[in-house]
């Protein structure tokens, strides 16, 4: 009979009985389990630790009592296990070598070779001297490059700024037109609505049509901004409070190559594309506008809104070559995925999955901690950008500029309706610059580097102790002294740049194992402190959502049915009501609709029954809409518009080609990391949900051909 009180269930075998206390009775069985757990040993990833340690006080006090001293590092040990741990002849070979390391520390030097200089500069005034067209006043600009050699620097900047201005000047200041008051307009009947409604539908549809379906879909959560009184203030506080705090910098040979002449190619490169949002008027790059995006549905705090700064379009587009200039120059810690030329939502969920379902599978300890960085963007010093830019050897042309940027520059804030003064942003980075995730990336790559390597989850060869998406990290370790080692080195590094944890969003998983007994359980009574403060434990029937992926201690947690239907629910009424076409509610369907779900279906634990049902959900809302009878087969919703379909997707089928995309571009990059045989499991699971009668549909071209075939026997 089952332990658990009030469970009356009856088993014919104590296997299982256990079974269903770790199934259906998750946490009673962990606390139940914890007592037998508590029989800890020594890990090597806290042997290497208290070897480090040791090492480190011999190296600055040399305590006469090390033992004693020790302890007040290691609380959870005894003074007896560290003694006999001492007493190990392996140990004190680790010590003498991280002796060793600590006193003779190795640099390494970059044996860089230096080429025959180049002067770039006069190669692109040489081509600036080759007219080519009568646009933007060439032969101004012909005659500018041309005395160039003779003008000399000064000279030649103050004709281009004259120049800049006369060929994009600035419009003059628009006056305010004085309204006239208008009587109450009479009421409108039904119809005639309806009509205007239709009108301004189908105009909008002809001049965009994401922004046509975007605003009939927003209507699911209606977002209205605080009033100016409050949002003003809160932000104005936010952006104008000064920061001085910063970590050391290190100074080293600068890389040149960053601070070069703009070519032609560059600028063709770099061309901002017509819908981009428009900025501030004129060329000035010192005045900035900051709008606000909803972070959420219902959104109604100032904090539920991310400030997006749009700078000028010529500064967009220079800004945008250095930007890429910058991102192939430095050296970005790997461990950060977050605005790279990589899939890394896919990468990081991988990894925390694998890392879940290992260590349950093979009976090992595991301690994670998922940090959330309270408006890392905004919050940043600005001395902590120079000093990160600095130890990662930009030149100091660059820095001069990028300091002049944020020195002096302005923005306005705007909300709905209303506009604020110029304030002056005394910190963060600005979200909307394409030059901001670069700094950002640079930012938590020297926290990155901080990390001790003795500590971490290992898979392979290497431990794995942090991965990191932007301002979302995550933090493992195999003992809970190493994970708070490295939440406290963590905490450190953002007093030091100006950052603050979110504390409600950031939580810790500990996974105790007894090898012996082949059993783990969710310690939920181990804590750990952050700031002095404890941040919250999770037990294994908790969920929590990384990267837009549901997560429990045990792995993915399986998406449940009405994560994945609600958004339809809630977007096909929408789209019916809309003054749309029928044809145009199946484009927004196919284009919009169904592609917010990819991401959830193709990361998350979906099952086919779930990727069933929401494709008969959208059947019927196309047999609504085109008025099909209920015998149409399901080929003709799924099958291309070339083939004679209405080319809807199948998420049935797509979900796992897209699954098996990204893990195929994910295992050149994790499979060095030990990670490989993992998501070659993970790629039989998407061969075996692809297989229809022996044939496996890998690709989307070729479940095309299936369900043409499908139609065409059908």
């Amino acid at each position: 009979m089952c332990e658990f009180p009030g469970c009356n269930r009856t088993f014919p075998t104590n296997k299982g009985r256990d079974v269903h206390h770790q199934r259906a009775h998750k946490d009673w069985y962990d606390a139940r389990l914890q007592p037998v757990v508590d029989k800890a040993r020594w890990s090597a990833e806290e042997t290497t630790l208290l070897a480090r340690k040791e090492a480190e006080l011999i190296r600055d006090l040399n305590p006469r009592f090390t033992n004693q001293e020790l302890l007040q590092y290691f609380p959870q040990r005894s003074l007896k296990a560290i003694k006999g741990k001492r007493r190990r002849q392996e140990y004190r070979d680790m010590v003498e070598e991280y002796l060793r390391d600590l006193q003779d520390p190795t640099t390494d030097t970059e044996n860089e070779t230096e080429e025959a200089p180049t002067d770039v500069f006069l190669d692109l005034l040489e081509s600036l001297t080759r007219r080519r067209g009568r646009e933007f006043q060439e032969l101004k600009l012909h005659n500018i490059a041309m005395e160039a050699r003779l003008s000399g620097k000064k000279a030649t900047l103050q004709k281009m700024a004259l120049y800049l201005k006369e060929v994009f000047p600035a419009p003059p200041p628009q006056r305010r037109r004085r309204t006239r008051r208008t009587p109450s307009p009479a009421p409108i009947r039904k119809r005639k609505a309806r009509r205007r409604e239709y009108w301004a539908t189908q105009s909008l549809w002809k001049r965009d049509r994401h922004r046509c379906i975007s605003g009939i879909l927003d209507q699911i959560g209606p977002v209205k901004q605080p009033p100016k009184e409050i949002m003003e203030p809160y932000w104005t506080r936010i952006f104008t409070t000064d920061g001085r705090t910063a970590p050391p910098s290190n100074n080293g040979p600068n890389k040149e190559d960053i601070w070069t002449p703009i070519t032609e190619m560059n600028i063709k490169m770099a061309r901002i594309p017509r819908t981009s949002a428009p900025g501030p008027d004129g060329v000035s790059a010192r005045l900035y506008r900051t709008v606000f995006l909803p972070k959420k549905a219902n959104a109604s705090e100032p904090g539920d809104f991310r400030p997006i700064t749009i700078p000028p379009v010529l500064v967009r587009g220079l800004h945008k070559i250095l930007a890429k200039r910058l991102e192939n120059a430095l050296d970005i810690d790997p461990r950060q995925r977050a605005f790279r030329s990589m899939d890394g939502c896919a990468d990081n969920t991988l990894l925390l999955d694998t890392l879940l379902r290992y260590h349950r599978k093979q009976y090992k300890s595991l301690y994670i901690a998922s940090i959330d960085v309270s408006k890392a963007f905004d919050a940043v010093t600005h001395p902590t950008i120079q000093n990160t830019l600095t130890s990662l050897r930009v030149p100091p042309p660059m820095m001069r500029y990028l300091g002049r940027i944020y020195a002096d520059s302005r923005t306005r804030i705007e909300g709905d309706g209303w506009t604020s003064a110029a304030i002056h942003p005394k910190r963060g980075v600005r979200q909307g610059d394409l030059l901001s995730p670069v700094i950002f990336n640079a930012v938590i790559h020297r926290l990155l580097e901080r990390f001790p390597n003795e500590v971490g989850a290992r898979l392979g060869d290497a431990p794995i102790n942090a991965a990191a998406y932007a301002d979302d990290l995550l933090l493992f370790a195999s003992t809970p002294v190493g994970l708070q080692q490295m939440i406290n080195i963590m905490a450190d590094y953002l007093r030091e740049c100006g950052m603050n944890i979110n504390m409600e969003k950031s939580m810790t998983v500990a996974i105790k194992a007894t090898p012996h007994f082949k059993k783990t359980a969710v310690d939920a009574a181990r804590t750990f402190t952050c700031d002095g403060r404890q941040l919250p434990s999770l037990r294994r029937s908790d969920r929590w959502r990384y990267l837009g992926v549901m997560f429990t201690p045990e792995g993915r947690a399986q998406c449940r049915l009405t994560e994945i239907v609600t958004p339809l629910l809630e977007a096909l009424p929408l789209l019916t009501k809309a003054s749309l076409k029928p044809q145009q509610r199946l484009y927004a369907l196919r284009t919009m609709v169904i592609p917010k779900l990819y991401h959830q279906l193709a990361l998350g634990a979906v099952t086919i029954v779930t990727l069933n049902k929401t494709d008969k959900l959208v059947r019927a809302a196309l047999r609504k809409w085109l008025a099909l009878p209920h015998d149409i087969p399901n080929a003709y919703f799924h099958a291309s518009i070339k083939d004679g379909g209405l080319g809807a997707p199948a998420t049935r089928w797509t979900a796992p080609v897209q699954r098996r995309g990204r893990l195929l571009r994910a295992i050149d990059k994790l499979g060095q990391q030990g990670l490989g045989r993992f998501i070659e499991n993970e790629l039989d699971i998407c061969k075996k949900r692809l297989t229809d009668h022996g044939v496996v549909h890998s690709t989307s071209d070729i479940m095309a051909n299936r369900w043409a075939q499908l139609l065409v026997s059908e």
